[in-house]
């Protein structure tokens, strides 16, 4: 009863690491039946003939088999029908436990009509291996155990392009002392040709901004060189490349160069170009970008480059420093009319004024200019100026302003004007133009009118007429008292 239950153990265990072990040889198997070692194979018989020979003085069915350089080593320990085992010699031990020679199981492989390859182990321990090639580069393996149960496991053999094996044969006295967790199977190195689709994306500046602080200005051009490289183990297909600038511009024309930077090919369309990379090969691209005004307001050129595949993706980021974004404007205004007199001017002379406004930010701007005391009906005007050097960076408005009492009064015209753009304080311009001062003379003329009735002189009674001229003299308009 003991060695019989012994055996049983055995049987179970011996189930359980094929189990585990056929998931990691399959792959090992595979290789060699495909590689079709046929060396090995006839070395597998010449050993198997011998293993064969040699259990002819041996009634226990232990061997050990090695099969297409797999060196797969099974513990098949059976009792002798009359519960007494034997040694490696073939001699039974006196504890009734079975000692396994190295004798081989029985190997047939074939051919099959749809063009697999079949091979089949009848092993000592009474399972059934059998491991068939598929046509579309799978290995299907089936163990059949003694007790009628079955396990089939289909693997990938497509990917396995190096297996290094690392196993040993079982001694005969590890087998002695043999446990699972001593069972060892063959193990395949990390060098497996997995297919590993990855991409690199570089970008860099090749220019210099001109300033001294290397900040670029509006209107100047910005160099980029991108470098798309192929970092994995497979071919990356139809690989489209996109450059976006601050979020807001699509790069759509580049050059594409050598390692020196020498064109290659002019004026390639991003919107439809595609190209594949081979494992360790790259491609680079260039192009110039020219600084907008929208890029100074953000402060900086933002670029971002994507390459994209269905199975691959890579980015990359430059950023350069634009000049800080200036909204300075000038506004002078001077008088362009002179006086009648020469000196000053008077009630209703009219004054003209000439303001010259000025773009001196380094972007276009929209300036509001506005002269209160204009006798225009729109006494604002809005102007759109280009930025700071560039034509129409400048514009001339003519105001007008007639004299009223009130200037007089002042004795000076006071105008200002105001320029002003978004989000910035107002510039303001002021001229000032001298009136005659205040003058409230006035004259005061009395005459006679009638005449006497004798010619001579008048009598009692007689009635004298006189006018009075009253006559404003001073430079305002006056109310001026007559009494006689």
């Amino acid at each position: 009863m003991k060695s019989g239950s012994n055996y049983r153990t055995k049987r179970i265990l011996i189930a359980v690491a094929a189990i585990v072990a056929l998931f990691a040889a399959a792959s090992v198997g595979t290789y060699y039946y495909i590689k079709g070692n046929e060396s090995a194979q006839a070395t597998d018989q010449v050993e198997q003939v011998q293993d064969n020979n040699n259990s002819n003085s041996s009634n226990d069915g232990n061997r050990s088999q090695n099969n297409n350089d797999g060196n797969q080593n099974n513990d098949n320990s059976q009792t002798n029908p009359d519960n007494n085992a034997q040694d490696a010699t073939g001699a039974n031990a006196s504890d009734g436990a079975t000692t396994p020679t190295n004798n081989g199981g029985i190997t047939n492989t074939q051919t099959n009509p749809d063009g697999t390859t079949t091979t089949t182990t009848v092993n000592n321990n009474g399972t059934t291996t059998t491991v068939t090639n598929n046509n579309d580069g799978t290995t299907t393996t089936t163990v059949r155990n003694p007790d009628g149960t079955v396990v089939t496991q289909t693997t990938n053999a497509t990917v396995i392009t190096e297996i290094h094996e690392e196993v040993r044969k079982v001694s005969q006295d590890d087998w002695v002392a043999w446990t699972p967790e001593e069972f060892e199977v063959p193990k395949a190195s990390n060098k497996l040709g997995i297919k590993k689709f990855k991409l690199q994306a570089e970008k860099q500046i090749t220019s210099k901004a001109e300033s001294e602080d290397g900040k670029y200005k509006v209107g100047e051009s910005i160099s980029y060189k991108i470098t798309i490289s192929n970092i994995g183990t497979a071919l990356v297909e139809e690989i489209s490349l996109t450059d976006i600038v601050n979020d807001v511009t699509k790069i759509t024309t580049v050059n594409i160069v050598d390692e020196n930077d020498n064109v290659i090919q002019e004026n390639v369309d991003l919107e439809e170009y595609t190209f594949d990379l081979k494992p360790e090969e790259e491609i680079s691209f260039a192009y110039d970008y020219e600084v907008q005004e929208d890029d100074i307001k953000v402060g900086k050129v933002d670029n971002i480059v994507t390459a994209t595949s269905k199975r691959a993706e890579a980015k990359d980021e430059e950023n350069a420093e634009t000049e800080a974004l200036n909204k300075e404007i000038d506004v002078v205004k001077k008088t362009t009319s002179t006086p009648a007199n020469g000196e000053f001017y008077v009630k209703d002379e009219t004054i003209t004024y000439e303001v010259t406004v000025t773009n001196k930010g380094n972007i276009a701007q929209t300036i509001t200019v506005s002269d209160p005391n204009a006798d225009e009906e729109n006494k604002t005007v809005t102007v759109e100026l280009a930025k700071s050097g560039d034509e129409g960076d400048s514009t001339v408005l003519t105001f007008t302003h007639k004299v009223t009492e009130q200037d007089v009064a002042n004795k000076i015209v006071t105008n200002e004007v105001t320029g002003t753009v978004p989000g910035e304080d107002p510039e303001t311009s002021k001229v000032e133009d001298p009136t005659n001062t205040e003058n409230k003379d006035f004259e005061v003329v009395k005459k006679t009118t009638s005449k006497p009735a004798n010619g001579e002189f008048y009598v009692k009674d007689e009635v004298i007429t006189y006018e009075v001229t009253v006559t404003n003299k001073g430079n305002i308009a006056q109310t001026i008292t007559v009494s006689d």
